[in-house]
């Protein structure tokens, strides 16, 4: 019998605090009569719109958030001590700030629309199915049946999409003195997902398809705005229980994470200004396995 359940599950938050830079410093364009830029990352306090002060850090619970999702559930029992339960949500988490509102400033304080975008945490695609299977022995008795009966095995497999990434310049060119800027966007940054796995390293999306944006201005780059590499995972374990005594039992653990030494690929670098701009220097860590042997009485 397979028992099937769909679900739509949704969420609407208000009055989340968001926060902004109240006292920014105005770019003034060209050059004094020393011929030196009168604005520049040395004299943005003298700059700003009340010199009095320096940052003016504003807190208000003026943000919102919604999330929106397709939840799918099957789970079938077999007659031979095989359960199996699989889920897979597809979904949409948008909002304006998701970090804690002292780490994350918008790059244009008059212009919180912008800011729009896929939360940190949005993950558009999610699998996971567990299994459990009480392994059969065709022997009841002796050696054989105490050798080959009690065992079973478990497992879980998860697959998600990729995480939100932001391109940040690397440095301040709206001189402004803070928020957290974005560059432009040129072109398609997106690259075939079949590429080879060192292909995808070097280069994980199309780097010429960013600019640095002009001095005093901020970059049309969304929050948010492409996503970096899925995942996935096999998690295995082996059980074995055996009777010593009516009061005694042993039970033996073989236990694996990552148990098919799958290799998932990091987030890439996403400062432009980086050397290693679009690359992936790193992966998940390899198969691990553990051993284990409990008595019970």
């Amino acid at each position: 019998e397979v028992v099937i359940t769909t679900a739509y599950v949704g969420s609407k938050g208000t009055k989340l605090w968001i926060n902004r830079e109240l006292n920014p410093a105005a770019f003034i364009p060209g050059n004094g009569p020393d011929g030196r830029a009168l604005s520049t990352g040395g004299n943005i306090d003298s700059r700003r719109l009340n010199t009095n002060f320096q940052g003016i850090d504003e807190a208000a619970t003026s943000g919102n958030s919604t999330y929106h999702s397709l939840q799918l559930s099957a789970t079938r029992r077999f007659s031979k001590g095989f359960y199996i339960l699989s889920n897979y949500t597809w979904s949409k988490a948008l909002d304006y700030e998701s970090l804690d509102r002292n780490a994350s400033l918008p790059q244009n304080p008059n212009n919180l629309r912008l800011e729009h975008g896929p939360a940190d945490f949005d993950r558009r695609h999610s699998f996971v199915t567990s299994f459990i299977y009480h392994l059969p022995s065709p022997w009841q008795q002796g050696l054989a049946g105490k050798l080959t009966q009690g065992w079973s095995t478990n497992g879980i497999f998860r697959a998600i999409s990729g995480s939100p990434l932001t391109i940040a310049p690397g440095t301040d060119r709206a001189l402004q003195g803070g928020g957290n800027q974005r560059v432009n966007v040129i072109g398609n940054p997106v690259l075939a997902t079949d590429r080879s796995f060192d292909d995808q390293r070097a280069r994980y999306f199309d780097t010429a398809a960013f600019a640095t944006p002009a001095l005093g201005t901020f970059g049309n780059e969304g929050r948010n705005a492409i996503f970096g590499p899925g995942q996935f995972n096999l998690d295995l374990s082996f059980f074995k229980t055996t009777s010593i005594t009516e009061r005694v039992r042993m039970e033996f653990r073989w236990e694996m994470f990552n148990s098919l030494n799958h290799a998932n690929l990091a987030n890439p670098n996403t400062t432009f200004n980086s050397s290693a701009f679009g690359r992936i220097d790193s992966v998940t860590g390899p198969r691990i396995m553990q051993l284990g042997l409990k008595a019970i009485f």
